[in-house]
């Protein structure tokens, strides 16, 4: 797609200083999508006459307003997809995150998983498979324990060094976990989950404390679990939730991660992101 006369018009209008169009240069952008927002990028910085900053924020604020109009009807929608809304959430805090390269990535690991796991096995012996793969093979480690780096919070920084803090690396197992198939959902209490493997009709197979390589366990060392993570076990405070809750969690910890500062460009983002969601809130 080349720049036709109506892209070489909003170009013109890109910097004006007046507010209204602005705005309405920004609405036009956002109708026409993201393929013209890409046909600007390559354009801007050798061809396009005008102020770049200027310029380059209006791509930003149209991306944005994409990227939250996409996360608004997702979280609408009743096909909550995993690996949709954990992508939309990390595209809502860099609005040029590369879609196609997060995909390919999360592709390429699960191929590789699901060529050792069988339905001939028992729901113990494909855990044991997983997790070697995810700890071993792959590589995933637990950094930053203190939550305070980008890079070890932002799932598209973490498909690549594989290291993340404790909260985002288990968002990566129950992604990669549901890219093979796997039922693997977020036993909730107040202040966190546990990982549980479930089977039909929701019924709990087993429980997995992934701060030791996923070791499975059963109903009967659940109080243990809970005193060894130093939280009180009540049954009436746990349930199973869905992956819409892993998309909240994962949000919750980006404005945890933001919290620092509040003006910031990317707090104001996933504050945003989180309005949309409501009321839910797990950590």
């Amino acid at each position: 797609m080349k720049i036709d006369a109506e892209l070489f018009s909003i170009i013109s209008l890109m910097d004006d200083p007046d507010t209204t169009v602005r705005e309405a240069v920004i609405d036009r952008l956002a109708d026409r999508g993201e393929e013209s927002l890409q046909i600007l990028d390559r354009f801007i910085v050798d061809n396009l006459p005008g102020d770049y900053e200027k310029q380059k924020e209006v791509i930003n604020q149209v991306r944005d307003r994409l990227v939250l109009e996409r996360l608004s009807r997702f979280l609408k929608s009743r096909d909550h997809t995993l690996y949709d809304g954990l992508m939309l959430v990390s595209k809502s805090i860099n609005p040029e995150m590369d879609e196609q390269l997060f995909f390919s990535q999360i592709s390429e690991m699960s191929e590789e998983i699901i060529q050792e796991l069988s339905d001939d096995k028992t729901d113990l012996e494909n855990m044991g498979i997983f997790n070697y793969f995810f700890f071993r093979r792959l590589g995933f480690v637990y950094s930053d324990f203190l939550i305070e780096k980008e890079e070890g919070t932002l799932l598209e920084h973490i498909l690549t060094t594989k290291k993340g803090n404790p909260v985002a690396i288990s968002i990566m197992y129950f992604l990669l976990a549901r890219a093979v198939g796997m039922e693997i959902y977020p036993l909730c209490f107040p202040g966190g989950f546990v990982p549980v493997l479930t089977g039909e009709e929701g019924r709990i197979v087993f429980y997995l404390n992934i701060f030791k390589g996923g070791a499975v366990f059963t109903k009967e060392s659940l109080a243990d679990f809970f005193k060894e993570v130093g939280v009180d076990y009540s049954p009436d405070d746990v349930r199973v939730e869905d992956d819409l809750a892993l998309v909240v969690i994962y949000a919750e910890l980006l404005g945890y991660l933001y919290r620092s500062d509040e003006k910031s460009v990317k707090y104001k983002r996933i504050e945003r992101v989180l309005s949309l969601m409501g009321g839910r809130r797990f950590l």
